[in-house]
């Protein structure tokens, strides 16, 4: 076994995995010290209040740009020209802002008439929800990268994202308080997204030189946006069912700061899937090369996830006390109830959820991410009114190791109808 993770972590580096992997490690460790620094510019009522706006928008993000980011992806992948790729790069960007202005509409109005009891200031929302529009350029900008094989210049702009995330938040925030941490975090993906299009020079409207299937590529993106926002769902309705509760902004809080290491871990698996991903599209019909493929992330990953959970349960109350203060020491309890639902998420939904994706089987996980929100919602509902926030991690966790099942039952299930 040890013999085949070696082999597995091999192949990865020379796909240009280890640009990827350091670029989503600075991600991720920026995320963190960001937090570190906005816990102590915010108070926790601010701070609380602004999570509740992030995870609200958070639930639309993935259905930005109808997720035409997502067919880019998968049909860019399969082509074998520049001048293919490009095309279909052009049409994505141009239906993909469209769609984003109307969901951001869409996300104002809903804002509005809902009137949640938590938000000091509506304001807030309406310019948060500017990065419906803000982040689908970028992430269209770099799947323009992927599609092209330039995982290291990917990497590149991960890595200057993250920093200037970093700097330039912190200073706003400082000096603008949540009005300068929420501009801060709507501008910056326009800047990476035009230093991206300089370079590619994608500023360039070429003709479109082929019969572009829209309809064909909507449906993929919408199917993949669907199943994304039921997946984020899964990560956010324990915060925004905290909130609706009304348990308190300053509760809040203490519940995402238990929750930012569990789900910033998560990148890892996300870094083999984004390496891979145009790999694997291209072999949707390789039985073998998918079995194969999987079972190794699969045995990588649990290894991986089950080491990071006894860290955790040793050392969580030390790390979240160092980092965030005393007031969050006891965010660990919560956070090592997460810490088993992530062994699922590594070792079960990641590699089989990412590679019904990749072959063209986003419908499935639409439907399977959308089949689990109800029970989601009310497992949530009854075990935050009994424990509170303890309930809201225990549902997370257990709605984890159910999906992670059933994206391994329906990963089987295509093997078998390829067979």
């Amino acid at each position: 076994m040890i013999k085949r993770i070696i082999e597995t972590i091999n192949q990865f580096r020379d796909r240009g995995g280890y640009h990827i992997f350091l670029s989503t490690l600075i991600s991720q460790i920026t995320q963190v010290i960001l937090v570190v620094f906005i816990v102590r510019l915010l108070s926790p009522s601010e701070y609380g209040e602004i999570v509740f706006i992030q995870s609200y928008i958070a639930v639309f993000m993935p259905f930005s740009g109808f997720g035409l980011n997502y067919s880019l992806l998968r049909f860019g992948s399969i082509e074998n020209t520049l001048e293919s790729k490009r095309s279909i790069y052009l049409i994505c960007y141009k239906y993909g802002i469209l769609f984003s202005i109307i969901l951001y509409v869409l996300i104002n109005v809903i804002g509005y008439f809902f009137d949640f009891e938590i938000v000091t200031n509506y304001l807030y929302v309406s310019i948060f929800a500017l990065l419906i529009i803000s982040n689908y350029m970028k992430e269209i900008a770099q799947s323009y990268l992927r599609i092209n094989n330039n995982n290291v210049e990917f990497a590149y702009s991960n890595i200057i994202y993250s920093i200037i995330l970093l700097v330039i938040t912190v200073l706003g925030t400082y000096v603008g308080g949540a009005y300068g941490f929420i501009i801060s975090r709507v501008a910056i993906p326009v800047l990476i997204f035009t230093l991206i299009a300089k370079k590619q020079k994608l500023f360039r409207m070429d003709k479109i030189s082929q019969s572009i299937n829209i309809k064909e590529y909507s449906n993929y993106g919408i199917f993949i946006g669907l199943g994304s926002i039921a997946s984020q769902l899964m990560y956010q309705i324990d915060n925004l069912l905290l909130g609706v509760m009304g348990v308190g902004a300053s509760i809040i809080a203490e519940y995402k700061i238990a929750t930012i290491i569990p789900f910033a871990v998560l990148f890892i698996p996300s870094v083999f899937m984004t390496t891979d991903f145009v790999m694997i599209a291209q072999k949707y019909d390789n039985k073998e090369f998918l079995l194969e493929y999987r079972n190794k992330m699969m045995k990588l990953l649990f290894a991986i996830s089950f080491l990071g959970t006894i860290i955790s349960f040793i050392f969580s109350r030390l790390i979240l006390e160092y980092l965030y203060g005393a007031n969050y020491a006891d965010s660990s309890k919560i956070m090592n109830i997460l810490m088993i639902g992530i062994i699922s998420s590594f070792a079960l939904r990641a590699p089989n959820g990412n590679i019904l994706s990749a072959v063209g089987k986003s419908k499935w996980n639409a439907i399977l991410a959308y089949s689990t929100v109800g029970f989601n919602v009310i497992l949530n509902y009854f075990l935050i009114k009994a424990y509170g926030h303890y309930g809201a991690a225990i549902a997370t966790s257990i709605v984890m190791w159910g999906t992670g099942i059933m994206s391994y039952l329906l990963f089987n299930k295509y093997i078998k109808e390829i067979s």
